[in-house]
């Protein structure tokens, strides 16, 4: 269990940046479709980078 842990804590230079462009694409589409989604447009990319960097 702890090395699935110590995989998740990936330091910033370590993620995939195309998986963090497009979690960040999408929180601006979603905030474009609903102008009060940033919330929940901030817990879906946060979602998309833990899954992208789930190893």
């Amino acid at each position: 269990m702890s090395s699935s842990l110590s995989r998740m804590r990936h330091h910033p230079g370590d993620l995939p940046w195309q998986a963090v462009e497009e979690a960040q694409d999408l929180g601006c589409l979603l905030l474009a479709v609903c102008e009060d989604g940033g919330q929940l447009a901030e817990m879906l990319a946060d979602q998309c980078l833990r899954e992208a960097t789930r190893v």
